[in-house]
This record gives C-alpha cells, structure tokens and sequence, in this order.
C-alpha cells in the first residue's frame, strides 16, 4: 500500500471514528464518513470492505487509544509495592484521567454507544482488549486477601472496581474547574478512598487493620 492509500485509509478511519461516535453505528452513513473525510464512497469498500468492518475497525481503534491511557496507569500502580497502594494509585490515577481532560472523547462517546445499543462487532474487541486486566485486577485482589472464593463473584468484584474507575473518570470532569489540580487530587484522591472502603465493607472477616 502506498503513501497515498494509507492517508486515505487513515482519513476514512478518522472521519468514521467521528461519526460513529456521534451517532452510533445504526444512525451513521457511510455518505457522511466519505464526505468528512474528503474521499469517494468506493473507499470505504476498497479500504475497509463496507460499514459494518469500518465500525469494527474504528472500535478497535478507539478501544486501543482509550485503553493505552489505562495501561500507562495500571502499569504505574502495579510498579508500587504495597498491594493496597497499588490499588488506591490505580482508582485515583484512572479518576484523574477524567478529572484532566475536561471533555468526552470521541472514544468515550463511541464506547458509550456500546452501551446504549450493544453491536455484534464490539464483544470479542472489547472482550480481547479488557479480560487480561480483569485477570490482573482479581490476581491484585487475591493478593490483597478480599478475593472471593467463587470464581464467578471474584471477577465480578474486579469488574466492578475497574467499572467504577472508569465511571467515574467519564464523569468527574463535571465536579471540577478546568486546571485545577489541586481540586482534581483531592476529589479523586476521596472517591478512591470511598471505593476501598466500599470493597473492605463488603468483606468484614478479611478487613485489613488500614487502608
């Protein structure tokens, strides 16, 4: 593929990235993605092989830009020593995400379309992107002694610390001034806490001595 046709395969990328995400996969037209992007419609086909594996493709870009951010701060928690330490870094850094940003992402907005009106495409990309940190957020639990025994309980538990993480990182923009830092540490800084202390409620027989 030459210079040419990978600008024209990244601009229908982008472009259907943008749209998507501003009408999910059924309210957006390839005539809209072809006309923001500046290409004919036989792009969309010759490059990608129709709507439906442009979505695909815009998904797994989305999902890989919204999930290297979370990766960066994973792999900054997991760095500490003290397993509770890790966690509270990873609850407040995932909050601070948000906090900083100040606006939805198209990404985010993409995602949230997921939500709205699941699409076959999404299950295995999002399935292949997120289960290994699943599998990290239980093994971090396990070390932490909350774990529960129940498979099926345990990974909803990591699933649910990690939900609320990013929950709220999509939300906290409203509760802060842009560039205030100060506010943003302190506001992720109690949510993280409040969700420990909501994980160590739920299991009052392995409750550490201190968070």
């Amino acid at each position: 593929m030459d210079s040419r046709d990978m600008g024209t395969r990244a601009r229908v990328l982008a472009a259907a990235e943008a749209v998507f995400s501003e009408r999910g996969f059924e309210g957006a037209t390839v005539r809209e993605i072809v006309a923001r992007a500046g290409v004919n419609i036989a792009s969309v086909n010759y490059h990608y092989g129709g709507k439906s594996a442009l979505y695909e493709a815009s998904l797994q870009s989305a999902l890989d830009r919204f999930g290297n951010r979370f990766d960066a701060t994973w792999n900054d928690a997991r760095s500490r020593s003290d397993a509770w330490e890790q966690l509270r870094l990873f609850l407040k850094k995932t909050i601070l995400l948000g906090l900083t940003s100040q606006q939805i992402t198209a990404p985010e907005k993409l995602l949230g379309w997921e939500i709205l009106s699941p699409t076959d495409q999404a299950s295995d990309i999002i399935k292949r992107r997120c289960l290994d940190r699943v599998d990290e957020m239980e093994a971090l639990l396990c070390d932490l002694n909350v774990a529960p025994d129940d498979e099926l309980e345990r990974r909803t538990l990591a699933l649910w610390l990690m939900g609320q993480a990013i929950w709220f990182s999509t939300l906290a923009p409203h509760l802060i001034q842009a560039g205030d830092m100060d506010e943003a540490n302190r506001v992720a800084e109690n949510i993280a806490g409040k969700l420990m202390n909501g994980l160590v409620s739920t299991i009052d027989e392995k409750q550490p001595a201190s968070i």
